[in-house]
C-alpha cells in the first residue's frame, strides 16, 4: 500500500498534480479536477480545469496541465485491486461510486482520494479531525493517507457508497448526511459508521431526502448488509460484478412523488427504439438490475422502460447517447440517471414528450384561427431563434407549490433545462421568477394551471421573465384579478418563446395578460408569441419594446379585454398574423409606431362596447413609420373599421382587407399633421384623410 507521497511534485515543469486514489488501489478510473465547488457534481459535462489525466498504474494518475489548482479532485470508476498487483484480475470488483477529495484544506502538489476522503469533502463546514476520530483514528493525518491502517475502514465507506450510489441516492447530499451522523453518533469506529446508518434510515427527513422506497433498496442492499453484520464487505462488492461487453442498468419501480409505495413483483423490459433487449422483475424492495449487450444498445436511438404489474404500467425513455455516456465500467444507474427510477410521474413525463403538444403548423407558418388554414409568414426569420440546453437536464417538479417551482427554477444549472410542472393548480403569491435558458411547461392548458395572487404592486405578475433564452408554454395562468400582468417581459433580454398558454383575469384598469413593455436593450433579439389565448385583462398582449427588436406574434386569440387585444408598438418591426381579435371593449388592435408593422390574415371582429369601439386604432406618433394591413376580415365593430388620433406616420398601406359591418363614417379620422400618404387596394369604405394624399 502506498503512503500517497512517494511520487514526483510535477511533470516536465507543467501545472500538473499527482493523484493516488484508494480503496485498495483503484485502477483505470477516469480523473476529473474541478476550480469550482458546485461544479463537482456536474462531472459528466466534462468540467474538469485539467486539459486530461494520465493513468501511470498501480493506483497513481497524474492531472496535465491544469489551468489552476482544482478545488475537487474526482475519481470516475475503476476497479479495485485486491491482491495489489498493480493489474486488474477477473475476481476483482468495479469501483462503482465516484470518489473524490477537496484540495482546498491541503497545502500538498500531491493528493490522495479515498472513501473517507470523500465523506470529509462533501461539507465543507465539517470538523475533518472529528470525523477521523469517530472513525477510530488517532489523528486526522492518519485518517485520510492511504495506508495500510485505515484500508479496512475505507472498504467499509466504499461499500456503503456504492450501495447509495446504486439505489439512486443524490451522492453530494448522502455523503453530508452520512458524515454529520458519523460525527454526530456516541461511537467510535465501525459501531459509529453503523449508528449513523441506522440514525439515517430511521430520520423522518431521510425520506423526504430520498425517499422511503431508495431507502428501503440502499438498507436491504447486500453491501449495507455486510457492514452492519460484520462480514466481509468485498465479497458482497464482488456479487454485483459486471461481466464484460455487458451493460448493468438498475434503479427502483415505485410510485411517486411520495416515493413511499414500491411496486415488486413488477416486470420490467427494455427496449430500444421499440425492440426488446433485455428483461427483468423488481424484487420485494422495488429494485430491479438488467444487464443487456451493451452492443445492442446504439449511438442516437431512444432506450426506453417499462414496469408492468396486473394493475400498473409505468415506463420511463432516455436518449442511448446521454445513457452510454454516463455508463461507469458497464454500470448506470438512477444516480446517474433519474429516469431509471422507474414511477407513475416518470409515466407522465414520458407520454408528455413522446406525444407533445404540437403547434398545427410548420415552423414558418402561421394558423389563421377563424378559418383553420396554414399559411406562410412573411418574415419567419424575425421570431424567436431558439437555443440549446443539454438533452438530460429535465427537471420534473414532484410537489405543487411556489415554494417548490422556484427551487427548482434555482437549481438549474447555467447551462439551462427544462422544468416539467404536472397536471395540477399551483397556488402563487407575487409570482415566479424565470431566469436565462429555462423552458418552463405544463400538461396543456386547463391541466397545469398557475393561479397568482398579490400582496404587493412590485412585481406584480404571475411569471416573471428576467433573462434571455426563455421559453414558457403549455398551462394556464390565472391572475383572480388581483394580479397585474400574466406574464411579464419588463428586465428580460429577449429571445423568448409564449405558446400554448391561456392567461386570464388580470387587473382591468392597468394589466396585460401577456407583456413585452420592456426597458431593457433588445438589440437583434427576436420575440415568437404565438398559440395563445389572453382575456380579461386591460390589453391581451401588450407588446411595447423600445429598442431593435424583431417579433412576431401570431395566432392568438384574445377576447374580453377592457382596452384592446393586442396593443403593439417597437422600433423595429413585428409581424401580426392569423389573430382572432373579438370582444375587446375599445379595439381589436392598437399598432402605431413600430418603424415597420406588417398587419395581415387577422379576423377583428365584433369590438367595441366602449368608447372609440374601433377595429385597428392608430394614436401614436412615428414620423418614419410604415404600416401595412392587408387581407384582414374587419367586420361587425361597433365603431369604425380604422381610427386614427393624433397619428404622424411615414405610409399607411391598406391592401385588399374585408371591411364591413362596421361604423365607418369616420373610418379614418387623421388630426394634426397625419400621415403623409394613404396607400388604398380594394374597397375600404369611407377614407376621410384629413389633408394627406390618398392613393387608389
Amino acid at each position: 500500500m502506498s503512503t500517497g507521497n512517494a511520487y514526483p511534485n510535477s511533470i516536465s515543469g507543467n501545472p500538473s498534480y499527482y493523484v493516488l486514489v484508494s480503496d485498495d488501489l483503484i485502477l483505470g478510473a477516469r480523473l476529473i479536477g474541478v476550480k469550482n465547488i458546485t461544479d463537482a457534481y456536474k462531472i459528466s459535462r466534462e468540467t474538469s480545469v485539467c486539459e486530461g489525466f494520465t493513468d501511470l498504474g498501480r493506483g497513481v494518475y497524474s492531472l496535465n496541465n491544469c489551468s489552476d489548482k482544482p478545488s475537487r479532485i474526482i475519481a470516475v470508476g475503476g476497479f479495485i485491486d485486491l491482491n495489489g498487483n498493480g493489474k486488474f484480475d477477473s475476481d476483482e470488483p468495479t469501483q462503482f461510486s465516484s470518489l473524490e477529495v477537496d484540495t482546498t484544506v491541503l497545502m500538498d502538489e500531491n493528493f490522495t482520494i479515498t472513501p473517507i476522503n470523500t465523506l470529509a469533502a462533501a461539507d465543507y463546514t465539517i470538523n475533518r479531525g472529528t470525523l477521523a476520530a469517530k472513525l477510530g483514528f488517532a489523528n486526522r493525518v492518519e485518517a485520510y493517507r492511504a495506508t495500510e491502517g485505515n484500508q479496512a475502514m475505507n472498504r467499509l465507506v466504499n461499500a456503503v457508497l456504492s450501495a447509495a450510489n446504486n439505489s439512486g441516492f443524490n451522492m453530494h447530499v448522502f455523503c453530508a448526511d452520512l458524515a454529520a451522523r458519523i460525527v454526530d453518533s456516541n461511537s467510535i469506529g465501525i459501531a459509529a459508521l453503523q449508528e449513523a446508518i441506522h440514525n439515517l434510515i430511521q430520520a423522518p427527513e431521510s425520506q423526504i431526502a430520498y425517499g422511503d422506497a431508495k431507502l428501503q433498496s440502499f438498507w436491504n442492499d447486500s453491501r449495507v448488509q455486510a457492514v452492519i453484520n460484520g462480514t466481509d464487505v468485498m465479497s458482497a462488492m464482488l456479487a454485483k460484478k459486471i461481466p464484460n461487453g455487458r451493460l448493468r442498468i438498475s434503479g427502483l419501480v415505485t410510485t411517486y412523488p411520495t416515493g413511499s409505495n414500491i411496486v415488486n413483483g413488477a416486470a420490467v423490459s427494455v427496449y430500444v427504439n421499440g425492440s426488446k433487449i433485455g428483461e427483468g422483475a423488481s424484487n420485494k424492495y422495488g429494485q430491479y438490475s438488467i444487464e443487456v449487450n451493451e452492443l445492442a444498445i446504439p449511438k442516437d436511438a431512444i432506450l426506453s422502460l417499462k414496469a408492468e404489474t396486473e394493475k400498473l404500467t409505468l415506463t420511463s425513455s432516455v436518449a442511448t447517447n446521454t445513457l452510454l455516456r454516463k455508463r461507469v465500467n458497464g454500470q448506470i444507474s438512477a444516480n446517474q440517471i433519474e429516469v431509471l427510477v422507474l414511477s407513475n410521474y416518470t409515466t407522465m413525463i414520458d407520454a408528455y414528450i413522446k406525444s407533445p403538444i404540437k403547434a398545427p403548423c410548420e415552423v414558418d407558418q402561421y394558423y389563421r384561427i377563424q378559418t383553420k388554414e396554414c399559411l406562410p409568414l412573411e418574415n419567419p426569420t424575425w421570431g424567436f431563434q431558439g437555443f440549446i440546453i443539454p438533452s438530460e437536464n429535465i427537471y420534473p417538479l414532484i410537489e405543487c407549490s411556489q415554494s417548490a417551482l422556484q427551487n427548482l427554477i434555482n437549481s438549474v444549472p447555467k447551462e439551462g433545462g427544462r422544468i416539467v410542472m404536472p397536471s395540477c393548480t399551483i397556488n402563487t403569491i407575487n409570482g415566479i421568477k424565470i431566469p436565462d435558458n429555462i423552458i418552463l411547461e405544463g400538461m396543456g392548458i386547463g391541466k397545469t394551471i398557475l393561479s397568482n395572487t398579490v400582496t404587493t404592486t412590485s412585481p406584480g405578475s404571475a411569471v416573471n421573465l428576467l433573462g434571455e433564452n426563455i421559453i414558457i408554454k403549455n398551462f394556464t395562468l390565472n391572475g383572480n384579478g388581483t394580479t397585474l400582468n400574466g406574464i411579464d417581459n419588463y428586465v428580460a433580454k429577449g429571445n423568448s418563446l409564449i405558446e400554448f398558454i391561456e392567461a386570464k383575469n388580470f387587473k382591468r384598469d392597468q394589466g396585460s395578460a401577456i407583456s413585452y413593455l420592456t426597458k431593457n436593450t433588445l438589440e437583434n433579439s427576436r420575440v415568437t408569441v404565438r398559440y395563445n389565448k389572453t382575456s380579461n385583462a386591460l390589453h391581451g398582449i401588450d407588446a411595447k419594446v423600445w429598442t431593435l427588436a424583431k417579433m412576431l406574434i401570431y395566432s392568438n386569440e384574445s377576447f374580453e379585454n377592457a382596452n384592446y387585444g393586442l396593443d403593439l408598438s417597437t422600433n423595429d418591426s413585428i409581424e401580426v398574423a392569423g389573430n382572432y381579435l373579438h370582444n375587446n371593449e375599445v379595439a381589436g388592435a392598437k399598432s402605431p409606431a413600430a418603424n415597420n408593422i406588417i398587419f395581415h390574415t387577422n379576423d377583428i371582429n365584433l369590438n367595441g362596447s366602449a368608447s372609440i369601439g374601433a377595429g385597428l386604432v392608430y394614436m401614436s406618433t412615428n414620423p418614419t413609420a410604415t404600416i401595412i394591413v392587408k387581407n384582414n376580415d374587419i367586420s361587425n365593430n361597433l365603431g369604425p373599421a380604422y381610427a386614427c388620433w393624433n397619428a404622424k406616420f411615414n405610409r399607411l398601406i391598406l391592401i385588399n382587407n374585408n371591411v364591413k359591418d362596421s361604423n365607418d363614417s369616420n373610418g379614418y379620422n387623421i388630426t394634426g399633421s397625419g400621415a403623409d400618404s394613404i396607400e388604398v387596394t380594394g374597397d375600404h369604405g369611407k377614407i376621410w384623410s384629413n389633408g394627406a394624399i390618398v392613393y387608389h
